[in-house]
């Protein structure tokens, strides 16, 4: 099968994309494409907005602490993934 260039240096052998030297399994991207926009998704939801909102921080003011990434954001939106999986 011929590979096909898509523009950006990377290459398209049969589902595999080569860049780098690295392979990915389409698939794999597409999932990895569905869980970031999920992720981002949580970033911007209320329910992520009412949690930064009764968390105290030192004082930061919310502003900064709604402005910045938490590892607990990361571990709150693996639940809610793990839970949405289970129904």
């Amino acid at each position: 099968m011929v590979g096909a260039l898509d523009g950006l240096g990377a290459c398209c052998f049969g589902g595999l994309y080569a860049s780098n030297s690295i392979y990915f399994k389409t698939n794999k991207v597409m999932d990895a494409e569905k869980q970031m926009t999920s992720f981002g998704e949580y970033l911007l939801s209320n329910e992520r907005k009412k949690r930064v909102k009764v968390t105290t921080s030192n004082m930061v003011p919310y502003k900064h602490r709604k402005a910045s990434v938490f590892h607990a954001d990361f571990e709150n939106w693996k639940e809610k993934e793990a839970v949405n999986e289970r129904k």
